[in-house]
């Protein structure tokens, strides 16, 4: 765990900027510059970690080499609450469905670029939502219009008008 990391630039990102004609660096200080914004956690996979950006609104598109990306102020609060050695899981979940203790249902979809769940995101929010008494709590149109855009924001899709 680093807090103002360095980015060592993996080999793979130099050759593309060589081939692009860009400036070759091997390593990012830190600063305002550096993609892995104020903080890195690094996995148990070598290189890959959870970290902050530079670029907040990159992490609603798919763009990651394998590190998962957060807004910066979510990162620092990863950090404070996490320890080296503790155990985590990654749960591959491009569809996400919450309601709130006051009610209010939320539905967040991602693109799926790895293809691995169902490609009909409306289909598997109808059944999770049926499974979880929410089905007659949700107003489908707002539903349809949040797996559409696959955005990768929680919006606010119950039936009730407050």
């Amino acid at each position: 765990m680093r807090e103002n990391p360095t980015w060592y630039v993996p080999k793979s990102i130099q050759e593309e900027w060589a081939r692009a004609g860009k400036v070759v660096k091997k390593t990012v200080p830190p600063g305002p510059q550096n993609p892995l914004g104020g903080y890195w956690i690094g996995l148990s996979f070598a290189s890959y970690g959870i970290h902050g950006t530079n670029a907040p609104l990159s992490i609603y598109d798919f763009q990651s080499r394998g590190c998962i990306r957060m807004h910066p102020e979510d990162a620092g609060a990863l950090f404070r609450q996490v320890k080296v050695g503790q155990p985590g899981e990654i749960i591959y979940e491009p569809v996400l469905l919450a309601q709130l203790p006051d009610g209010r249902i939320f539905l967040e979809a991602h693109r799926d670029p790895y293809k691995r769940k169902d490609a009909d995101s409306l289909q598997f929010v109808r059944d999770l939502a049926a499974a979880n008494n929410l089905d007659r709590s949700i107003d489908w149109k707002k539903a349809a219009d949040v797996t559409s855009r696959n955005e990768g924001v929680a919006r606010e899709i119950d039936a009730i008008a407050r």
